[in-house]
């Protein structure tokens, strides 16, 4: 093995996977700290558009305005006062939202799981299918208050 093509093969596939972790490695820290600030705003944003037109009594049937909307790209958690869930759109892969959460945003504050998931160093958060890595906010609709938590649906979008 001392040859000059097998010092090339060795060489090449050295370079190969040592590229290959250094790529990974400098994606994941630019998503960590550019991109998933600006992910989970853009996110919020289209929550909130949703929310203002559902509170400007635009919506007529709240089940079926969730249904269409989660169709067009979208995974949706919607809690009523009684924390009671309904989904809208795929099923996550895990469910990790606390109680806590929910109950922060049926009172009012906002949610941002996007931009506060833990870092991983090997696994980007934007593909992380779970409930906590969502937004959400609260919302009045026919005198009952309302939690959505919203993310796009990754496997639709790809």
């Amino acid at each position: 093995m001392r040859s000059l093509y097998a010092k090339f093969l060795i060489f090449t596939f050295f370079l190969i996977v040592v590229s290959f972790f250094t790529a990974f490695l400098v994606g994941n820290v630019f998503y960590h700290n550019l991109s998933k600030p600006s992910n989970d705003q853009k996110n919020f944003d289209v929550l909130e558009e949703m929310i203002t037109y559902i509170e400007a009594d635009e919506v007529e049937d709240l089940d079926a305005f969730l249904t269409m909307y989660a169709s067009s790209g979208y995974k949706m958690l919607l809690f009523n006062e009684n924390e009671e869930v309904t989904l809208y759109g795929p099923e996550f892969r895990r469910d990790t939202i606390d109680d806590l959460s929910v109950k922060q945003v049926l009172s009012g504050v906002e949610y941002h799981g996007m931009r506060n998931l833990p870092q991983r160093t090997f696994v980007t958060g934007f593909f992380a299918d779970e409930t906590a890595n969502t937004v959400g906010k609260s919302f009045t609709y026919h005198g009952d208050t309302y939690a959505l938590f919203l993310r796009p649906n990754v496997k639709m979008l790809f």
